[in-house]
């Protein structure tokens, strides 16, 4: 098993979004030992906050399209992870001021 097959194995563990930021981390350059350490520090943040706000801000990432170790890493301090995991669009409350889809045909 090589180097980068066990890092996607270690990022499986912590959850799906993680191993697509992996994934997407040893996808992205012409040889994947080149993102080894970037795979390596986006893994070990799940020693210093939890491997569920982790999952969170991988999740975050993927959807803003910022996946560098830096751009993760930037999502945990500021606390943007807790944005995306408190919306739940099936919570939100019905009111005369949302349109449903028959506005829009």
């Amino acid at each position: 098993m090589d180097a980068g097959a066990v890092r996607e194995a270690w990022a499986k563990r912590i959850g799906q979004e993680t191993a697509a930021v992996i994934t997407a981390l040893l996808d992205g350059r012409a040889h994947p030992q080149q993102a080894f350490r970037s795979c390596l520090g986006v893994l070990r943040l799940a020693d210093k906050y939890t491997p569920v706000r982790l999952e969170a801000a991988c999740r975050y990432g993927l959807t803003v399209g910022a996946i560098r170790y830096k751009s993760i890493k930037h999502i945990l301090d500021a606390g943007l992870d807790a944005a995306i995991a408190d919306v739940n669009p099936a919570a939100l409350p019905a009111h005369a001021n949302v349109r449903g889809a028959e506005y829009f045909q």
